[in-house]
């Protein structure tokens, strides 16, 4: 544990830090040990610092980087970016990339997401498909409007009209001899194809008739089963506000995941997907072999809140979606999506987002950026319906500004468990806030725009070009050597009698590790407590430094090494 342990005044007094903890600047003075400053030094499981690797760069694209989605699609790690107005498909083993396309208008805000098996696009003019080596619009899920009418009359609706295409399948199963009139739910514009008992019918043996709703269809039997695929005559309204968007989630379970959007022209409103069944989406690529499994339902969007504030962030959280503006959150329950009626539920109207996707998830618990603190979200286990928020931030409050909190970006390293925030306000640094240690460290000299996943590694984008932290490197870009830091609270040796160091020991391992002591007195002394040797070592050394009662003492590791410290214990008396 970290701590100071307190003797009667004429005894012997130690310093002793065997636990490093994170950041803290609520206070500068403290009997108990404790971390003011911990600087390019990662946190280990055990509680040591290890200084952190350099980073190098990956690829440059020709414009900035918008969008960036990396994962593993068919067995490969893969990824896209949009930069400009052209997306690239990336190669991040070959550190390459191929231009796919051009979108024609570049896009201030985009997403991209993943869905079952395929990569699509997002950026508020339109909807794409960036895998499978192209990139196309999207024919979307073709729904079965109506299942087994008869052909007297227009039966219920199966599946809603899909807002991507305009087109309908249905099925009939025929009463009567003859010629039947099979209705349909709107006008259509053209007939695509029409089997009977699953024979695909000749054009000459149907047509559209002249009264609405209505295709005439000669030489049936009672009993047939008739299937009929058309096109629409007109198009649904809504598709602009779909396409409007520009940020994406995938969430449900095993038998209902989906996407939703939001972001649009309609910056209020969620757009919610449909499951397409494994069995449906085959009946629609049998009859159009162009279609695909996203369904976005005619009627399936729905408002969050009163509607005055645009939604700036959504999140996973257990069986439901939280849903964020800057005024509050909403939950949405996994188990009701895909009704028209989507259920939204005000859980907390204090702490909402205040940057747009400031928003991560890490060990099923959601981080955001409000609008004055960083906040993780628990439930309890047997209330699901309840969710609660604690803020995170407060250890390092001192560093952040307002403009932090507006322009701030999370990202979650889930290989490590720890979340890391960058923006322009924090002056080439990044935030990194290990969640089982709940302690806080700065990495510095990082100047990142976003961060994003690089398979085994974390990457960052600074304009259009990406960089990789490599294990590898020690130095960043192979050329700027980094310094890592710790400083201790003002430890507290004396208050009626002063004291006299006599030695500090240092347990670390990799490298040279230089000790700074500050007495209150303003003596200062530094020291080089443990050599170049890459093996773990124990160094202690004497000090003569004069009375005192309080002193500061700061670990440094220079040098082009990845130096780690497991304790510090310093002795008075």
């Amino acid at each position: 544990e970290e701590g100071y342990q307190k003797c009667p005044e004429s005894w012997e007094k130690e310093y002793t830090i065997s636990e490093f903890c994170g950041i803290d600047k609520r206070t500068r003075y403290s009997d108990s040990g404790g971390s003011f400053e911990i600087v390019n030094f990662e946190i280990e499981h055990d509680g040591s610092l290890t200084k952190r690797c350099g980073y190098r760069s990956l690829m440059r694209l020709p414009e900035s980087i918008t969008a960036i989605w990396t994962g593993n699609i068919g067995g490969k790690f893969c990824g896209y970016a949009l930069a400009g107005s052209e997306v690239y498909a990336l190669d991040l083993e070959a550190e390459s990339y191929v231009k796919m396309g051009d979108l024609g208008t570049p896009s201030d805000a985009a997403s991209f997401f993943c869905y079952r098996g395929a990569v699509y696009l997002i950026n508020g003019i339109g909807l794409y498909r960036v895998s499978d080596g192209s990139l196309t619009h999207p024919h979307g899920y073709v729904p079965l409007i109506g299942k087994d009418w008869s052909d007297a009359v227009i039966g219920e609706i199966n599946e809603p009209r899909n807002l991507l295409n305009n087109k309908g399948r249905i099925t009939y199963v025929i009463s009567e001899n003859a010629t039947s009139f099979l209705k349909t739910d709107e006008p259509i514009a053209s007939i695509d194809a029409l089997y009977v008992n699953g024979v695909k019918r000749s054009a000459d043996t149907y047509e559209i008739s002249a009264m609405p709703r209505t295709v005439m269809v000669s030489n049936l039997a009672a009993g047939d089963r008739v299937e009929l695929h058309y096109t629409y005559a007109e198009a649904l309204e809504g598709l602009c506000g779909l396409l409007s968007n520009t940020a994406s989630i995938v969430f449900g379970g095993i038998n209902n995941t989906r996407p939703f959007l939001w972001g649009g022209l309609n910056a209020a409103v969620m757009y919610s997907s449909a499951y397409v069944s494994d069995h449906s989406l085959a009946a629609s690529l049998e009859a159009y072999p162009e279609s695909d499994a996203l369904y976005f339902p005619s009627g399936y969007e729905f408002l969050v809140g009163d509607g005055r504030c645009p939604i700036t962030a959504v999140s996973r959280h257990y069986d439901r979606l939280l849903i964020f503006t800057k005024e509050g959150a909403w939950a949405a329950n996994s188990s009701a999506c895909g009704i028209e009626d989507f259920p939204t539920m005000s859980i907390n109207s204090s702490y909402g987002v205040s940057s747009d996707g400031g928003a991560a998830m890490l060990e099923n618990q959601p981080c955001t950026i409000s609008a004055h603190s960083i906040m993780r979200w628990t439930a309890d286990t047997e209330e699901l319906d309840e969710c609660n928020a604690y803020s995170i931030s407060d250890p390092i409050a001192d560093l952040l500004d307002d403009s932090f909190f507006e322009d701030a970006k999370v990202y979650a390293d889930k290989a490590k468990s720890r979340l890391i925030f960058c923006s322009p306000s924090l002056d080439k640094t990044l935030l990194l806030y290990y969640s089982q240690k709940r302690a806080w460290v700065r990495f510095t000299g990082i100047d990142a725009d976003m961060l994003f996943d690089a398979g085994e590694d974390v990457g960052f984008i600074k304009g259009g070009e990406l960089f990789v932290f490599d294990g590898a490197c020690v130095r960043d870009l192979d050329m700027l050597e980094i310094v890592g830091g710790f400083e201790g609270n003002i430890a507290d040796f004396g208050t009626s009698k002063k004291k006299r160091l006599t030695t500090a020991t240092v347990a670390a391992s990799g490298g040279v590790i230089n000790l700074r002591i500050v007495l209150d007195t303003g003596v200062t002394k530094t020291l080089r407590i443990a050599d170049a040797t890459p093996g773990f070592v124990r160094a202690q050394r004497r000090i003569t430094m004069g009375r005192f009662k309080s002193a500061r003492f700061m670990l440094v590791a220079p040098g082009s090494a990845r130096q780690s410290i497991h304790s510090l214990c310093i002795k008075a008396i």
